[in-house]
């Protein structure tokens, strides 16, 4: 997908540049934007609301989108109609919902027996007390070798840091899980939504029910879903909050008029006016083709539902998204200026309990599966209520006869506890004036068939007496205990692997999160103590991040089982080691959860006393080891010792090459003083000599004169 198009915006043709294949620096890919410039795809990334730019949407494209985003809702939530009605179905028996029956009479019995409920409530307080252990929710994975044990270092900081970040910034998050685990066995299928929200200046990871986020029911996976569909409502004050701070577009969007109750069941229309009532929008992650150029990019589209106005376009990528490529092959910078895909970034997870029958994409829970039996066990109960009621107060009739001072015409007599009441006929008349309907007790074997479908519900909820914490029977071993509680939880425990898979994946996305909006230096708290972390310990690569908690041992029952049958091999004299004992009772105590360990079982108690011969022994093996201690000792001084007359010997050595520079350096200078007044001593001397010279020179020049004048003199005379 080349990003230029002449339909969005003008931008020059650009050379190819080869660059080097493989991975790119992310020095060198800003050196190359800058040199570049940023294509339409991440100019669009910064951006808070697309649709200000009129240049990417005008208002025929925002409506055909909103026409998009209204049908492609409405096809998805038919998809699933069917499976909808029957969670809703299931809803209402975990939540016991009686009311008025009126079969066989009018205000019949309506109980609504809690097995349901029950297995709901067990597997979420079992969930929880599991996924969170001691402030500990997450935990790094160390990937590739670790030699130096740095990795490991780093990995512990990130799990502490994200622990705490879960159970102390993120408010949210704990009591969303709690109601995610409750509902979950039930309904079978949750979502959480996690994102960064600018405002708060924190990660958010939100708990959402089926009926908040909607997926297309034949769509194979939540990455694969063409269209994710998300139900939220906001109240007119919070609408202009956003529209002040650019996250919404202006427009008047009135009073609410839509009944919330037609997309999710949670209010009911009263039919009055009301100002403050909250605004439904459609909050939808899709692909749309911007460029033209057929290929769709990843948008979320937000739509207001009354108004079916297009109120915000965000892109759905980050700059790790945009894969580049040119000649088959790919690059993660904008250099080779075509587009190849376009990965988006996943806000939601999906949690689910049971995987459909049918291979749709909706899971399914307790609700559906125990819906049938809930409805056998409700009739069966009702059924012997009913029949103990007739039974009771069964009735009859009375002969006109029978006169017992209620008038001519007789009437109803009311009784006293206690009470007796005269009347004037004989006992054998008065019995032979009364005729009662002929009543059954309630049958034994609606009774026997309502308790045979609680433990078929039981046995399939893994809600057995042993699982909900009763105790096993007297003298049945703690091993014959632990298999039958771990063949109970078999069930449990594959439920449990998918949470850990998905709170697994909800964890990367903190992790990334984290890695692009984490401070350079976050402080955070570990054992009441002040901790640090750098974003540095969050780009590295070789960590993988998975819940604390194991999927396999998900009750300290279980932990305390185990202890138990260890320590069944201690007490029946298996195993007579002291040591071992040691550790397996300390073992035991600690799977108690003993509040005073240290004072029931402290270091060395249990030991058996040591024979005369390991007394003298280890006596000897003392003795010995103060000898080799002494010797170390002494070793050890003589070593100083040594070093001590080294260290003198070249401080020694140190003075003496001194005192030899220094006589050097004296002598020297001796000797260029001898130099210099025997240099002085040869200039004198020839300054003399040049005197000397000179003085004769002249000598001569005179002489020669006056010889020349003599001979002049002569000649003249002649």
């Amino acid at each position: 997908m080349e990003y230029e198009n002449e339909n969005i915006i003008e931008t020059p043709t650009e050379e190819v540049v080869e660059i080097p294949q493989g991975d790119i620096p992310k020095e060198d890919s800003e050196a190359l934007v800058e040199q570049y410039g940023k294509n339409i795809f991440e100019q669009m990334m910064e951006m808070t609301n697309i649709i200000t730019d009129k240049k990417y949407f005008d208002e025929s494209k925002l409506g055909d989108i909103a026409q998009l985003v209204l049908d492609g809702y409405r096809i998805d939530k038919d998809s699933r109609s069917e499976w909808e009605d029957r969670t809703e179905k299931a809803e209402e028996l975990a939540n016991m919902i009686g009311g008025t029956k009126n079969f066989p009479w009018t205000n019949a019995a309506n109980i609504k027996y809690p097995i349901i409920a029950q297995a709901a409530m067990l597997f979420a307080a079992r969930a929880l007390s599991n996924l969170v252990k001691g402030g500990q929710i997450v935990k790094a994975k160390v990937i590739g070798k670790d030699p130096e044990g740095e990795k490991r270092k780093r990995a512990n900081r990130v799990g502490a840091h994200m622990s705490y970040q879960l159970l102390d910034r993120m408010d949210e998050w704990l009591k969303g899980m709690d109601r995610l685990l409750t509902v979950l066995p039930v309904v079978g299928t949750a979502f959480k939504k996690t994102f960064y929200s600018p405002s708060k200046g924190k990660n958010v990871s939100e708990y959402y029910s089926y009926k908040d986020v909607v997926v297309n029911y034949w769509a194979k996976s939540l990455d694969s879903a063409n269209r994710v569909t998300h139900i939220y409502t906001l109240y007119p004050n919070e609408i202009i909050e956003r529209q002040r701070n650019g996250t919404f577009i202006e427009w008047e969007f009135g009073e609410a008029t839509s009944d919330e109750n037609e997309d999710n069941d949670k209010t009911t229309d009263t039919g009055q006016s009301d100002p403050d009532k909250p605004h439904t929008f459609y909050e939808q992650h899709r692909w749309y083709d911007v460029d033209g150029d057929g290929y769709q990019e990843p948008y979320i589209v937000t739509l207001h539902k009354d108004t079916e106005k297009v109120v915000r376009i965000v892109a759905r990528w980050d700059i790790e998204s945009i894969v580049y490529g040119q000649d088959g092959k790919e690059y993660k910078d904008n250099s080779k200026r075509k587009i190849i895909r376009i990965e988006p970034v996943q806000y939601f997870t999906m949690f689910g309990f049971a995987p459909p029958l049918d291979g749709s994409f909706y899971y399914i829970g307790y609700g559906i599966l125990l819906s049938n039996i809930n409805k056998i066990i409700n009739t069966t109960i009702n059924q012997l209520l009913d029949a103990g009621t007739i039974n009771n107060l069964s009735g009859g009739f009375v002969s006109k006869k029978a006169t017992l001072k209620t008038g001519r015409e007789g009437g109803t007599l009311e009784f006293k506890i206690g009470e007796w009441k005269p009347v004037t006929h004989h006992g054998d008349d008065l019995s032979k004036s009364f005729y009662k309907i002929p009543t059954n007790q309630p049958s034994a074997v609606l009774f026997n068939m309502l308790t045979m479908m609680i433990d078929a519900a039981k046995e399939f909820s893994s809600s057995m007496d042993l699982m909900a914490g009763k105790p096993p029977p007297a003298g049945v071993p703690a091993t014959t205990t632990l298999t039958m509680l771990e063949q109970g939880m078999v069930t449990y425990t594959a439920v449990f692997g998918r949470i850990h898979d998905s709170l697994k994946q909800e964890f990367k996305k903190l992790y990334r999160l984290n890695r692009l909006y984490l401070p350079e230096i976050d402080y955070y708290i570990v054992l009441d103590s002040d901790e640090a972390i750098s974003v540095d310990d969050y780009n590295a690569k070789d960590c993988d991040m998975v819940p604390i908690s194991n999927a396999e041992i998900i009750t300290n029952s279980q932990i305390r089982l185990q202890a138990q049958a260890e320590l069944e091999l201690v007490t029946g004299g298996q195993i007579t080691d002291p040591k071992r004992k040691d550790i397996i009772v300390k073992s035991y105590l600690k799977a108690i959860g003993s509040d005073n360990f240290d004072e029931l079982y402290p270091d060395g108690v249990g030991e058996e006393p040591p024979s005369p011969q390991e007394q003298a022994m280890a006596k000897e093996m003392e003795l010995k080891e103060r000898e080799v201690l002494a010797k170390e000792q002494e070793l050890e001084i003589k070593a100083d010792t040594a070093e001590a007359e080294k260290a003198k010997l070249a401080a020694e050595a140190r003075k003496a090459d001194a005192e030899a520079n220094k006589a050097n350096a004296e002598a020297e200078n001796v000797s260029v003083q001898a130099e210099l007044e025997a240099t002085k001593r040869e200039l004198a001397r020839s300054k003399d000599l040049n005197k000397d010279l000179e003085g004769t020179v002249k000598k001569a020049i005179g002489k020669k004169k006056e010889e020349k004048k003599g001979f002049f003199g002569r000649k003249k005379s002649e």
